[in-house]
């Protein structure tokens, strides 16, 4: 499930539990709202993960630098995916 979809079901269950009804603009932007949210935390986690695997990788400099780069090419998928999707 793609993060867009799971800003959507985050929006409907807000919703739910609030016994509220929002017009479909309104779901747009709350979702676009908890989707931009989810970016930055998948953009924060994976530059913790880069740091994480420079500080264990430190006597193996070149393991390091391959495991933060396979981080750095699968956020910037992820960040494409989304940018498409608006």
């Amino acid at each position: 499930m793609d993060l867009r979809v799971r800003a959507q079901v985050a929006v409907e269950q807000a919703c739910n539990a609030l016994a509220a009804e929002l017009s479909d603009d309104d779901m747009r932007k709350v979702t676009s709202i908890i989707e931009a949210a989810m970016r930055d935390a998948v953009e924060t986690a994976a530059a913790e993960s880069r740091k994480a695997a420079s500080a264990c990788c430190e006597a193996d400099r070149d393991m390091a630098h391959k495991i933060s780069s396979e981080i750095t090419r699968a956020n910037t998928a992820l960040i494409a995916n989304l940018q498409g999707l608006r």
